[in-house]
């Protein structure tokens, strides 16, 4: 018998309160020291507790994933190399902290949310389409004929529109050639329409003009008012003119025009073609979850293969959204869901708000949208075994390809910050924050503040996947690294992400508005204080930030024990090379902005963002009402 299967038969024979195959979680608890031995543990809003063993809190603290007991005593005892008494006592008190609600069932999680909903659900009608575009002029002639044939398929009348950047000097000519092709009304917004509608909404809503031409420009301005010359040439700011990337500004003119009705939002390089699960996934049942591991690749050795031998699924796109878009939570809880990494502040909303699903989402087959493939490097399971599974030949080709699939295999509800915006369908109907108007990963960003500012909004995850493509030119930075100098690879997208998630909601305040508000003066806080004490709290987040994953990788690292040495080898690489650039005089500059801004530069520029972020969190309720 295996050291596993024994540990599963004492936890059995123990008198636990649970049957062996029920899954359950550590609820959410506070527990302290009280003493040698001894701990006071308490679920969060109970009027009292109770002490409780150390050795038991010590294991419960370690059951943060829905698992049967047995397989969370079996894991604990290999990890802590205990003794078979050992883990008859934990068992013992195990079963103890099930009666007492410490270890919570999944059952009773769904229980509770399948008594929350459906309620007032009514079917959303989705009507609208918004493109935020680079004006690409082959790209929005492939985007709207796809999506917007598919519609017309169906029988649906949609209206389109599309906001573009400064660059698109034929998309006037372009809009107006496709709506008189496909006969659809198509709305062109560009950067005169965009700066003619934040002067109109500053004055309708008595806000000041320069928060309102941050949330549609292209950062020209801000960046002037930083302090920073003219003559920009960053990977965020490519000229005087402004940004060279500002789907963010693009996406808050969408926002704004659909204010009040569900939308769907697509990046120009998408493709209406759908593709479903490789292999032989069933697509049945409910899966919840909240981290982006919860997502399987597929890699392909070449960009071209990733569109070929694949699944093909012709059906109504929009349907697909309107299918789980709107919906209570809890209407989809008719069995019990599979729980997968569920936060703490997931299980507490799924217990405690009526849950709405207010952003949807088809995976991607395709360009991954990263910027770089050591970001693999963190998979886990399935997708880590796909990636090294076939040699490390194999491995390499995946790595350069930039040729990627990437979905849930089945329909999911999750947390708002796992936000990938190739092509999401969008609740407006609801108040939603502002996207950062430049920069890249946007959405990564915007996920965070949904989480943060929504506290009853969820996404849903369909388990199809959409082409995105947008050309073989668009490579990756592959391992191993190949630089004169070691390279911390974050990007500045993770700094604010991450101080939005630093930020603690007021005690009880569920108002979306309110919450915003809230955030955007934690963020105006942190980056309205002197340019030196910014770098030093901006040293100090960078520190903890690469810390965090250095420990991560490592962990990855001891977890994977069977993953191949070159995967490992890379990994350790990556692991060095952070370390390494730690020691760097400006390792706080992000790798997006390194080498294309003097460092002094490039810390002004991302503290005034911060602060006009955080003002334009402050100002977006009384914009959103003012159209």
């Amino acid at each position: 018998m295996g050291l596993l299967s024994s540990f599963k038969q004492t936890a059995s024979a123990a008198p636990a309160a649970s049957s062996d195959a029920e899954t359950v979680r550590r609820a959410d608890i506070i527990a302290v020291p009280a003493g040698a031995g001894w701990h006071a543990v308490c679920l969060r809003g109970a009027p009292e507790g109770r002490l409780w063993p150390s050795i038991a809190v010590d294991f419960l603290a370690a059951c943060s994933d829905f698992k049967p007991l047995s397989e969370h005593l079996g894991e604990y005892a290999l990890y802590h190399s205990l003794e078979s008494t050992e883990v008859r006592e934990i068992s013992h008190w195990a079963g103890k902290m099930i009666e007492a609600g410490l270890l919570f069932r999944a059952s009773k999680l769904a229980r509770r949310c399948a008594a929350a909903g459906p309620g007032n659900d009514e079917p959303v009608r989705i009507e609208a389409i918004g493109i935020p575009s680079a004006g690409r002029e082959d790209q929005l002639r492939r985007v709207i004929t796809t999506f917007g044939r598919n519609a017309r398929e169906y029988g649906r009348s949609v209206e389109i529109t599309v906001s573009v950047n400064g660059r698109a000097r034929n998309a006037p000519a372009v809009i107006a050639d496709l709506a008189r092709a496909e006969s659809v009304k198509i709305t062109l917004i560009d950067d005169g329409e965009r700066s003619r509608q934040a002067a109109a909404l500053a004055q309708r809503a008595g806000v000041d003009p320069a928060i309102a031409s941050f949330a549609l420009s292209d950062g020209a301005a801000l960046a002037q008012r930083a302090g920073i010359a003219p003559a920009i040439a960053a990977a965020g700011l490519a000229d005087s003119r402004g940004a060279g990337f500002v789907c963010g500004a693009n996406r808050n003119a969408l926002l704004l025009r659909h204010a009040g009705r569900p939308f769907l939002s697509l990046d120009d390089d998408m493709v209406c073609e759908l593709t479903a699960p490789p292999g032989r996934a069933s697509p049945d049942g409910l899966t919840v979850f909240s981290s982006n591991e919860s997502f399987q690749r597929w890699f392909y050795p070449e960009y071209a293969q990733t569109f070929e031998g694949r699944r093909s699924v012709v059906c109504d796109y929009i349907a697909l959204h309107e299918s789980m878009l709107g919906r209570s939570v809890g209407s989809f809880f008719a069995g019990e869901p599979e729980f997968i990494g569920i936060t703490d502040d997931l299980l507490r909303r799924l217990q405690e708000t009526e849950g709405r699903i207010i952003t949807t989402f088809t995976g991607h087959y395709g360009h991954p949208g990263i910027p770089t493939a050591y970001y693999y490097l963190s998979y886990r399971g399935e997708s880590l075994e796909r990636l090294t599974g076939q040699g490390e030949e194999k491995y390499r080709a995946y790595l350069r390809s930039a040729g990627v699939c990437a979905l849930r295999p089945r329909m999911s509800i999750a947390d708002t910050g796992i936000c990938p915006g190739m092509a999401l369908g969008i609740d407006a109907r609801a108040m939603l924050p502002p996207f950062p108007p430049f920069m890249h990963a946007e959405d990564y960003v915007w996920g965070a503040a949904l989480w943060q500012c929504c506290a009853s909004g969820f996404s849903g995850h369909l388990p199809l996947a959409t082409r995105h493509d947008p050309g073989i030119g668009r490579g990756l930075i592959v391992p191993p690294f190949e630089g004169s100098r070691p390279v911390a690879m974050w990007e500045f997208a993770h700094l604010l992400r991450g101080m939005v998630l630093g930020w603690v909601a007021p005690a009880g305040e569920l108002d979306t508005a309110a919450r915003m508000d809230s955030l955007g003066r934690h963020l105006c806080d942190l980056a309205g204080s002197p340019a030196e004490d910014f770098r030093e709290f901006l040293r100090c987040f960078v520190l903890q930030h690469e810390s965090d994953k250095i420990g991560y990788l490592e962990y990855c690292v001891a977890q994977e024990r069977d993953a191949p040495d070159f995967w490992q080898r890379d990994v350790d690489d990556y692991i060095e090379q952070t370390r390494l650039a730690l020691a760097e005089p400006d390792f706080d500059i992000p790798f997006d902005m390194r080498d294309q801004w003097p460092a002094p530069d490039a810390r002004a520029m991302m503290q005034r963002f911060i602060l006009e972020y955080g003002r334009l969190l402050r100002a977006w309720p009384a914009l959103v009402a003012a159209v």
